[in-house]
């Protein structure tokens, strides 16, 4: 933003009514920054007569948007005193404040400038205490990663890469294969015959053989075969 600004500068040396100036806020203009409330750099503040608190520039920051600034909001302003450079509107709006007594047109303004000065006050005061709960919630965090390290540590090197639970996977399916269809004679692991159906040993444990005979009307993929020998349930 620096050459924009020094351009706009360069331009406005000669003028009769616009100055372009710059401060130092880290250096001699420190001062005078504090007192018009800057906070925060590059701050772009104008003045126009009679306004001597500032207000604060808002706009586009490239060349083009300075120039076109200054040359349509800069120069004399609006006032009681300089009412040849209001407009119809801006007129109407002074004219309430014309018309009010001295005194209280007086204590408005102090009024109005006592209750920003405190928003402000109360403003860095919230900073100041955020930024203390920020550093203190902070520091609790670094104190606990670097209590918790160590310990993590150890627990992912004790732990298996598949997690811990291959053995117990591997001695499911090992029980699963010794359980794997009967044929009528009961021995494991033999395939089952066409259309039959035996239930696995250790399965419906305990119930009567028509159960059983049941389960295999019911799972019989060919025409109808005779019940399965009794010992099919155990």
């Amino acid at each position: 933003m620096k050459p924009d600004w020094d351009s706009l500068g360069a331009e406005y040396k000669d003028s009769k009514t616009v100055i372009i100036a710059d401060v130092d806020c880290t250096a001699g203009g420190k001062s005078l920054c504090e007192k018009f409330g800057v906070r925060g750099y590059p701050t772009i503040k104008y003045f126009n007569p009679p306004d001597e608190e500032g207000e604060d520039y808002k706009g586009g920051r490239t060349l083009d948007d300075l120039k076109k600034f200054a040359a349509n909001e800069l120069g004399p302003g609006c006032s009681v005193d300089t009412i040849e450079n209001c407009s119809d509107a801006q007129k109407k709006e002074l004219e309430q404040y014309i018309a009010m007594d001295a005194g209280e047109r007086a204590a408005k303004l102090e009024e109005l400038k006592t209750a920003l000065a405190a928003a402000e006050k109360s403003h860095e005061e919230l900073l100041k205490n955020l930024q203390s709960t920020y550093k203190e919630s902070m520091d609790n965090l670094e104190k606990l990663k670097d209590e918790s390290a160590p310990t993590i540590k150890l627990l992912k090197a004790a732990t298996p890469s598949g997690g811990g639970g291959g053995k117990a996977r591997a001695r499911t399916r090992s029980r699963r294969g010794a359980r794997r269809g009967r044929d009528a004679r009961g021995t494991p692991g033999a395939p089952l015959p066409a259309g039959r159906w035996s239930l696995p040993r250790g399965v419906n444990e305990g119930l009567p053989l028509l159960t059983a005979n049941r389960h295999v009307a019911q799972n019989d993929a060919g025409p109808s075969k005779p019940p399965l020998g009794g010992g099919a349930c155990r």
